[in-house]
């Protein structure tokens, strides 16, 4: 890409702007040397390991940081008899570690990972020099004194020199012949000589010699006679130090020198990760998206300009897409500055991604990698070079020609500009056929209304308008495809001020065919805004039905797994209250086999046998009454009127018993011990004068009570729901598993049958019902319902949860009514 065509995009500038992000200055350096690659697969590379690094440093960054540029010291190295000083190699070693550490990073994070092979195997490891250099440099640069045995003895003796001559020279400040002479009590050193200060006046105090003087002249710095010795001394065992301190850093840089190749590949590894590393910091704080490479499309959806968003200011951003079919878009609209910031945008997000740096876009952009991006953007007028406006551009769109093909992105700011507009629009629309025949992707910006006609008009070329406010005519940034934009220049000059005569004499001089076209496009664009509205609220309206069927789902959904939830409940509790019947009948068993009478044991037997037949029964029973209750309508009263002593049944439950008393339209029905209230409309006649056989020891118990005896055999020890009063828990059972008349009944339960009453006298009938059983001190109560519509049950069991006198409360199992009765245990 030429220079030239950067520069207009101000790609230096957006370089900047990454190198910034870099650790090292060989690293910004190497940032600013960016540039676009047009080897579509190294251009994919190159954002790829952007990305996977940017994926790599998410949580922790690369150990990288600001490490030296060692490559002018590894050069000298190089040299035959080259000595580095102690801080060079120091730097050195500073860089060796970091190459360590990086090394040590991509084989944690970045372990076998293709696009990093290269670079990993350039970070060659050093370890013999490392040890060296940490060996002999300290941290300040300095060569420490284990760096050879005869640097060691050499400084241990200049140590033991110079404390023996500062002692002898101390001793002065306490002689009383010299310390009045001696202008302050410290020893120091002067032309590499220990010397004493003494003042002026009092020089002949002392005999010496004289190294120094103030700079006010008022102190002298004397070596004295004695001290010329042990000076000497020291002199010579520092030139010896110094000897074997230039010895060794010889040797150190001759091994830097035999390691040069590594260490400058190295280096080169270190300065391309931290080119990426900065890549992807850059993408990471701007939220910068590596595009997909190599299409012929141009996606681009929500991208700002890197510039604009770089200021920290709100970027708006724009949507640019086109296809492989069109390789020409122009861009229309008045003069506020969208159209070129639409231009730089693009040609700016393809020079990023062909360099290696993430666009800002959306994610799912796709770009074409582009063999140059062309550009006649500004004003190319030289005047010291005789090149006017008009012939800048000229000579610029002439290098455009001669260099773009079908894989250039050209990009035109207003071209024919500066000349007639008839010329210029001429010449702009061949231009534009020219380029665009090529194949070459072109986005122009035009106000000459004869190139917005042929782009409506040519089949590959699209037309775009910058989206402005019609009040103010503030740029929105945003790109309407497929609109013709009006230029708004009259509209514009009236809104600066200009002079309202003028302007209609302006519009009187625009040329029919102009005028019409400038109408039709500004009647075009008020529609276009008109569809926008309608749309924008169609849209609004669609997510506000979304949102509401939504919150209808979530609801649903929420009541749904309630009534599971309490479906699971309810199940899991009756199969509970099975398996504690299980038990229950195991353990009895297991007692009765257990006892020595044998009567006992048929007598549990029997018991058993009648409670699976009754169970049968019961079962018989409820498939019958499940198939035919809603089909059958339901029967009426007797066939003629009840007596005392009829045997009857409850309509809808299956209940049996004799009539023991008639009160108007109501009967008291005797069932063993238990007795309960039913309408005569729910009774039907049995059998005419047979109490006997209803409650005598010929006739077994109706299927409920029969399967309340059965469950109080099996839970006379542990059954919550027996009498409190301590009566035994059944009579003898006699040889036929039927009840004789003298023993007390098996259960105790006192029963109300609301079968066929209304929810409120009902209601009043239960709590008068609980008030007499709660004073006969029992312990349970069976509340018979039916089943019906359920509101009956419901009421009930509402009434039920609010009483004092309940501790609890369940629903009958299926062999005493199932969900046509409910089992109350009393407080």
């Amino acid at each position: 890409m030429r220079p030239s065509d950067l520069d207009t995009l101000e790609f230096p500038r957006l370089l900047a702007a990454v190198a910034s992000h870099a650790s090292s200055p060989a690293g910004r350096e190497a940032c600013l040397a960016l540039r676009p690659r047009i080897e579509v697969r190294a251009a994919r590379d190159e954002l790829a390991r952007v990305a996977r690094f940017r994926t790599a440093t998410e949580d922790e960054p690369a150990p990288l940081g600001d490490f030296p540029d060692v490559r002018p010291l590894v050069a000298e190295s190089r040299t035959g008899g080259a000595r580095l000083a102690g801080t060079e190699l120091r730097e050195i070693a500073a860089v060796l570690r970091t190459v360590g550490a990086m090394r040590a990073f991509l084989r944690a994070r970045l372990p076998g990972e293709p696009l990093f092979l290269a670079l990993a195997g350039s970070l060659h490891p050093m370890p013999e020099l490392e040890r060296l250099l940490a060996d002999a440099i300290d941290e300040d640069g300095n060569l420490r004194d284990e760096a050879s045995p005869k640097l060691r003895a050499l400084r241990r003796e200049l140590r033991a020199l110079r404390a023996d001559i500062e002692e002898r020279l101390s001793r002065l400040f306490r002689q009383s012949g010299t310390a009045s002479a001696i202008a302050d009590q410290y020893v120091t050193v002067r032309n590499g000589r220990f010397v004493v200060p003494v003042r002026a006046g009092s020089a002949d105090a002392i005999a010496g010699i004289v190294q120094d003087r103030s700079a006010s002249g008022e102190t002298l710095f004397v070596e004295p006679l004695f001290a010329v010795e042990p000076n000497n001394r020291v002199t010579i065992a520092q030139r010896e130090e110094e000897e074997e301190v230039a010895r060794i850093l010889g040797e150190i840089t001759a091994e830097v020198g035999r390691n040069a190749d590594a260490i400058g590949d190295a280096f080169s590894a270190l300065v391309a990760l931290d080119t990426i590393a900065a890549r992807a910091s850059f993408a990471r704080r701007h939220d910068a998206v590596c595009p997909e490479l190599g299409a012929r499309d141009v996606v681009l959806r929500g991208a700002r300009h890197p510039l604009l968003a770089l200021t920290g200011r709100p970027v708006v951003p724009v949507d640019l897409e086109l296809d492989e079919d069109t390789r020409l878009l122009v861009v229309t609209g008045p003069n506020t500055g969208g159209k070129s910031v639409a231009l730089k945008t693009l040609g700016l997000a393809a020079a990023m991604a062909q360099s290696g740096i993430p666009v800002l876009a959306a994610e799912g952009a796709t770009l074409p990698v582009f063999d140059a991006a062309w550009t006649d953007i500004g004003d190319p007028q030289n005047l010291a070079g005789d090149l006017s406006t008009f012939s800048g551009h000229v000579r610029n769109l002439g290098e455009i020609l001669a260099g773009a093909t079908r894989d250039s992105l050209v990009l035109l700011d207003e071209p024919g500009t500066g000349t007639d507009p008839e010329d210029g629009s001429a010449l702009a629309k061949v231009l534009l056929r020219e380029l665009s025949g090529r194949g070459a992707l072109v986005l122009a910006t035009t106000h000459f209304q004869g190139v917005k006609a042929f782009a409506l008009s040519a089949p590959h070329a699209r037309v775009a308008a910058v989206d402005f406010d019609p009040e103010t005519f503030a740029p929105r940034y945003r790109l309407v495809v497929g609109s013709v934009g009006p230029s708004l220049g009259l509209a514009m000059a009236r809104r600066l001020g200009l002079p309202e005569r003028l302007l209609d004499e302006a519009l009187a001089e625009r040329g029919t065919a102009t005028a019409d076209l400038a109408d039709a496009v500004d009647r075009l664009d008020r529609e276009r805004r008109r569809y926008e509205e309608l749309a924008a609220e169609t849209e609004s309206e669609r997510e506000e039905l979304r949102r509401a069927r939504d919150e209808s789902d979530r609801l649903l959904a929420e009541l749904r797994a309630k009534r599971e939830r309490k479906w699971s409940d309810e199940l899991g509790e009756a199969k509970r209250f099975a398996d504690d019947l299980k038990r229950e009948a195991r353990r009895m068993l297991a007692d009765a086999k257990e006892k020595a009478r044998e009567d006992v044991r048929g007598a549990a037997r029997r018991l058993a046998e009648g409670g699976r037949a009754q169970g049968d029964a019961i079962a018989a029973k409820q498939a019958e009454l499940a198939g035919g209750r809603d089909a059958e309508p339901a029967r009426g009263g007797p066939t003629r009127p009840l007596a005392v002593g009829d045997t009857v049944e409850v309509l809808g439950s299956g209940l049996r018993g004799q009539v023991a008393r008639i009160d108007g339209a109501r009967a008291s029905i005797a069932r063993g011990s238990i007795r309960f209230d039913v309408p005569l409309a729910q009774l039907r006649l049995v059998s005419a004068g047979a109490a006997a056989r209803a409650t005598g020891a010929g006739t077994r118990p109706g299927p409920p009570v029969a399967s309340l005896v059965r469950k109080a055999a099996r839970h006379a020890a542990a059954d919550p729901f027996r009498e409190r009063s301590g009566q035994p828990a059944g009579g003898e059972v006699d040889d036929d598993g039927e009840e004789g008349d003298a023993p007390r009944p098996l259960v105790a339960f006192s029963e109300l049958n609301l079968i066929g009453e209304r929810v409120a006298p009902a209601l009043v009938r239960l709590e008068a019902f609980l008030d007499q059983s709660v004073l006969e001190d029992r312990n349970a109560v069976r509340i018979v319902h039916g089943f019906g519509t359920g509101a009956l049950r419901s009421a009930v069991r509402e009434f039920l949860a609010r009483s004092p006198y309940v501790a609890r409360y369940v629903e009958a199992d299926p062999a005493h009514g199932g969900a046509g009765a409910t089992v109350v245990e009393l407080r």
